[in-house]
């Protein structure tokens, strides 16, 4: 697994069970008169109506499919022959027919291609529930971001709106010489100012809209957020400790794959053996029928299946480097640093 790829997933494993998925009302309930639209609500719509759920569906599906591909024997092949004599002298010869049904086989067809299936669907469903936990926590966190920043943008507003009045009273003021100048200038830039930083605030506004719908497919139009229950961020201890002992825990994810990529390295290998193909045969031959057995053989002359020995040994370098770096303490200092931004997030929410 690759550095970014842990990293995709890194806050859906610190965060996993620490927060819940329950969904508490249909969005339904929230599109009367108030349009206040709550955090479970988006996570309910989200993953009934959500691009991003249809995309890891497909992925999963894909994947599966290759997992079943993989524990399929090959299709077992039928040769049918009929002969009619073309030319003869004396008495017409009769025809001759042969049926010959054959299964190719590898010796990777007896036991080894069942595990790498299973362990590939294992992996398949294990990577779907990462990404579906992924998904709703990235809902969370910009629905947490969305919600402090109308909140900010509603404090500048009363800021600015207070700060256009008194630049007014102090022009009046100036008018009458009660004021300079320089007393008035003040004022008028303070309220310039916070005018700049509300009209900051509202393009991140739609930005963060913008991504929450790219999240969960819910157009926002005038709907509002309300102020989210905020979660307790746990220690690095609690985080490192549920990594390792969640299913879904980054640990247990490379130590998946990584024993998916050496049985796939396995399988490349043991099907760089010859395979074979029993065979059974009916002829009928001058009014008498044979039937018979055989064995074909491959010759693996020109390809013996060294490019896929190749590839899995690859994928099992790369996981064998992802693993180092969850041992030497690499991946405990990421997480830190991880869990250090979500809490500065959270408090700056807060503020």
């Amino acid at each position: 697994m690759r550095t970014f790829e842990k990293s995709r997933f890194l806050t859906a494993f610190i965060l996993a069970g620490f927060v819940s998925l329950t969904h508490k009302g249909a969005l339904a309930e929230n599109e009367g008169a108030s349009k206040v639209l709550s955090v479970e609500s988006l996570r309910a719509y989200a993953f009934s109506k959500s691009p991003l759920i249809a995309k890891i569906d497909a992925s999963f599906v894909d994947q599966l499919g290759v997992a079943i591909e993989t524990g399929q024997l090959q299709n077992p092949e039928i040769q049918v022959q009929a002969q009619h004599a073309s030319s003869y002298s004396g008495e017409r010869p009769e025809d001759r027919y042969a049926v010959t049904i054959s299964q190719p086989l590898r010796l990777s067809d007896f036991g080894a291609r069942s595990a790498v299936e299973n362990l590939l669907r294992k992996a398949a469903t294990q990577k779907q529930q990462v990404e579906l936990l992924e998904l709703s926590q990235n809902i969370l966190l910009q629905y947490v971001n969305l919600w402090a920043l109308k909140s900010r943008k509603s404090f500048v507003e009363e800021m600015r709106s207070l700060a256009s009045r008194k630049a007014s009273l102090a022009a009046e003021g100036k008018h009458r010489g009660f004021l300079g100048t320089s007393e008035v200038k003040l004022l008028q830039g303070a309220a310039a100012r916070l005018k700049l930083l509300e009209l900051g605030l509202g393009a991140d506004i739609s930005s963060t809209e913008a991504t929450l719908t790219n999240l969960t497919g819910f157009a926002f139009l005038d709907y509002e957020v309300e102020q989210p229950e905020f979660i307790e961020i746990p220690s690095l201890e609690e985080a490192v400790k549920k990594s390792h002992e969640s299913s879904l825990g980054i640990g247990s994810r490379v130590d998946l794959l990584e024993d998916v990529a050496r049985r796939q390295a396995q399988l490349a290998k043991t099907d760089s053996f010859p395979g074979f193909s029993p065979s059974l045969l009916y002829e009928h031959e001058d009014g008498s029928d044979f039937i018979g057995i055989g064995v074909s053989f491959e010759l693996p002359i020109f390809n013996g299946n060294q490019g896929e020995v190749v590839r899995k040994k690859g994928s099992e370098r790369e996981l064998s480097a992802s693993q180092e770096y969850i041992e030497r303490g690499a991946f405990r200092s990421e997480l830190k640093a991880t869990l250090k931004g979500v809490q500065l997030k959270f408090d700056q929410a807060k503020a």
